[in-house]
């Protein structure tokens, strides 16, 4: 993130440029490669922009989604869906992870 901070210069092959984001975007979606278990937090603040977590894309046994509603957070595998506790949603491994802007 920080190659968009305005003021990191990034060499090209005949130029150098800088890079900034100037609207922030509704959604932040990261793709964790080659890593375990991590606690990611459940509110991200970029740059003076807060973002909340909605979804995390994960893998045990096969392919889940968790998805944070009204009431809290539900694991969706199959055809099975489970309420789950934000403590526990972060003990699978994690691929996919979005954050949304905040409406706050």
């Amino acid at each position: 993130m920080k190659k968009y901070d305005g003021e990191t210069k990034t060499q090209g092959e005949n130029d150098v440029k800088t890079y900034k984001v100037v609207v922030p975007p509704k959604y932040l979606v990261v793709v964790l490669e080659g890593v375990g278990v991590v606690k990611l937090p459940s509110m991200l603040d970029v740059s003076g922009t807060k973002y909340e977590m909605v979804s995390a894309i994960k893998k045990s046994s096969g392919w889940a989604v968790s998805l944070r509603s009204e009431s809290g957070w539900v694991s969706i595998e199959d055809l099975q869906v489970k309420s789950q506790s934000s403590e526990l949603l972060f003990l699978d491994k994690n691929y996919i992870v979005v954050w949304r802007l905040s409406r706050e």
